[in-house]
């Protein structure tokens, strides 16, 4: 019978898990605060084919990329996290388990010193 430890298998499946950014050097989180997450959303165009922000539950998490403080966004439709708050801030990066789906799922890079969404989109079609 083979013992794997949880750590173990997270470090399995990451060498199979896609990876969206190559050069970022990510290293622990911070947690961003309420009014950087309302500043955010309020200056937010959604992509194309997404429904208005408000039909998401939103997922926020601050991790610093190559020394630079980012604040990355999941929006799951609402019908996908009926357990989530209308937002959840967390001091690491939130990650979505499928890589699909369209607009259910959009994901958002934050560049706090820049004071700039540096990328917003849609999950991919399967």
């Amino acid at each position: 019978m083979w013992l794997f430890t949880r750590r173990a298998l997270l470090a399995a499946f990451s060498l199979f898990s896609p990876v969206h950014e190559v050069n970022a050097v990510t290293e622990l989180g911070w947690l961003p605060d309420r009014a950087m997450i309302d500043k955010i959303e309020a200056m937010l165009i959604m992509p194309d084919g997404a429904l208005p922000l408000s039909s998401y539950r939103r997922r926020y998490g601050g991790a610093i990329e190559e020394g630079r403080r980012i604040i990355w966004g999941v929006f799951l439709l609402a019908t996908m996290a009926p357990d989530d708050g209308e937002i959840t801030i967390l001091d690491h990066r939130p990650e979505s388990l499928v890589e699909d789906g369209g607009c259910l799922i959009v994901t958002l890079k934050f560049e706090v010193v820049s004071d700039r969404v540096l990328w917003i989109q849609c999950n991919g079609q399967a």
